[in-house]
């Protein structure tokens, strides 16, 4: 059961047919999920060409603390 299922309740059941506005939710999610993986490698990507002491600080206080938050957010609700 994933957070849409626990959201929609019990009436629609594990792995029931589903309104097909759920159906469009869930491929939408799992589409924003292909999507932020593919962003988040491409800053692992930069973040290792980073060569520059300043840009490497501004990196690790500003932007790894948001790829954190980012990866957190995509986990969510992920079947289990």
């Amino acid at each position: 059961m994933d957070d849409i299922d626990r959201i929609l309740g019990p009436d629609w059941g594990v792995g029931g047919p589903k309104p097909p506005e759920i159906v469009t939710l869930r491929a939408e999610i799992e589409r924003l999920r292909a999507d932020g993986s593919f962003l988040l490698d491409r800053l692992e990507d930069f973040e290792r060409g980073i060569q520059d002491d300043g840009l490497a600080r501004e990196w690790s206080g500003h932007v790894m603390p948001a790829i954190a938050r980012f990866r957190a957010a995509l986990s969510a609700g992920k079947r289990k």
